[in-house]
């Protein structure tokens, strides 16, 4: 079992009980808001740490990364490490960005349980099909709506086209995850 699955097993019961409490219409609007925030936090933001990071990368990072002479690390940088690369030694010019947004995932995941069909198993293979990270720059990044990029995958990279930001996919031998 990779560490995805054994992740994945041990958040389900709380992934589907945010998701239930949320679906509620009983539910008071205070405990919606905590189980989104939960969702988002013990889950979706969690994800960067249990799966390869193998980013799509604009055309414009690439180039600017290019320049500044890290073009090959670019592809799969990790969050922690993006400060050492950025001119300013921060977070002002480079950005990884989530392709498919937390807010996406949400309600992809909230219509999946609701039709029943949210298992530990389903969950696996949505994070699989639908988790994408983009390596952009700060500008690029402002182009983009935050949360709603539409409801599939292809909504959301078609999103990056509509906004003129070229992302780039590198072809990658890829270990199973």
């Amino acid at each position: 079992m990779s560490r995805l699955d054994k992740f994945v097993d041990s958040v389900t019961p709380m992934v589907k009980h945010a998701l239930e409490e949320y679906s509620d219409p009983t539910t008071p609007k205070y405990i919606r808001r905590a189980t989104k925030y939960r969702f988002k936090h013990g889950f979706y933001y969690q994800l960067i740490q249990y799966l390869p990071q193998y980013h799509l990368v604009s055309r414009s990072a690439l180039s600017l990364s290019r320049d500044l002479g890290f073009e090959d690390l670019c592809w799969n940088m990790q969050w922690d490490d993006q400060p050492k690369y950025d001119p300013s030694g921060k977070r002002n010019t480079f950005h990884i960005e989530h392709v498919f947004t937390g807010e996406m995932f949400f309600h992809a995941l909230k219509n999946m349980n609701e039709s029943g069909g949210l298992s530990r198993e389903t969950l696996s293979q949505f994070i699989r099909d639908n988790y994408r990270t983009a390596w952009i720059l700060k500008e690029e990044d402002r182009l983009l709506a935050k949360s709603k990029r539409g409801v599939t995958l292809d909504d959301a990279l078609n999103h990056y086209k509509e906004v003129g930001i070229e992302l780039l996919q590198r072809e990658w031998d890829l270990p199973e995850f």
